[in-house]
């Protein structure tokens, strides 16, 4: 195998293996296909996501890393106000998963890399 088709192997390996996603559902269990579905990239700087009104509950899967909620959201598509908390990979509740308030936005926490938001 030639060292130019291993290297693009390998870095395909190394981003499949480093996928996120946060899917938006219109019902709150997370059941059917998503509403809104996400896979955000950190290599290409778009790891914050806003949550449509609409939506009743977010899937995350952060494979190597967390997802963080946000109360608020900007019209830039940035996530602002109060940390909620770290989402697990699971599906969250948008209206109840801290009384009194609505997840608006979820930043993908990209640790590993060394990076923080």
């Amino acid at each position: 195998m030639r060292a130019s088709s291993a290297l693009i192997i390998l870095t395909g390996l190394a981003f499949s293996a480093y996928a996120a996603s946060a899917d938006e559902y219109t019902n709150d269990n997370c059941s059917g296909d998503p509403s809104y579905p996400h896979s955000p990239s950190w290599f290409f700087g778009d790891d914050q996501i806003t949550i449509d009104d609409t939506t009743k509950a977010v899937k995350t899967d952060a494979t190597l890393d967390t997802w963080g909620a946000y109360s608020e959201k900007t019209d830039d598509g940035d996530c602002a106000g109060d940390y909620l908390g770290d989402l697990d990979d699971d599906c969250h509740n948008v209206d109840t998963f801290i009384s009194g308030k609505r997840i608006k936005c979820v930043a993908l926490n990209v640790n590993a890399m060394g990076r923080k938001h």
